[in-house]
């Protein structure tokens, strides 16, 4: 029988202590939308089912779970300012996310 990769452990002791924290036995399915990803998606990953993972589901489990998963992976962290904007985009008027594109894409 083949060993879980890092991830998959990882992500099984997160869940664990997730689960610790809730007080309750609680579904892979309900720990996935906690994490704001696809349940089938963690539970993949879970499962060693997937062995290429997605940046962007990354940097959602890492807004949840903290910054290891990138050390787990070999993957850079990214910039701290990155994750506040990520957290933040959401409040933003449009116009605010419009001259973020706009200097992001070189045009201010």
């Amino acid at each position: 029988m083949a060993t879980k990769s890092e991830l998959a452990k990882w992500l099984e002791k997160q869940y664990i202590h997730w689960m610790s924290e809730m007080g309750e036995v609680q579904s892979q399915a309900d720990f996935a939308r906690w994490l704001g990803v696809n349940p089938v998606t963690l539970n993949r990953y879970m499962n060693d089912k997937r062995k290429n993972v997605d940046r962007e589901i990354v940097d959602q489990i890492a807004i949840k779970l903290g910054p290891e998963i990138y050390n787990i992976l070999g993957m850079v962290r990214p910039e701290p300012i990155f994750k506040e904007l990520q957290l933040k985009w959401d409040k933003l008027s449009a116009e605010e996310r419009g001259k973020i594109v706009g200097v992001i894409k070189g045009h201010p």
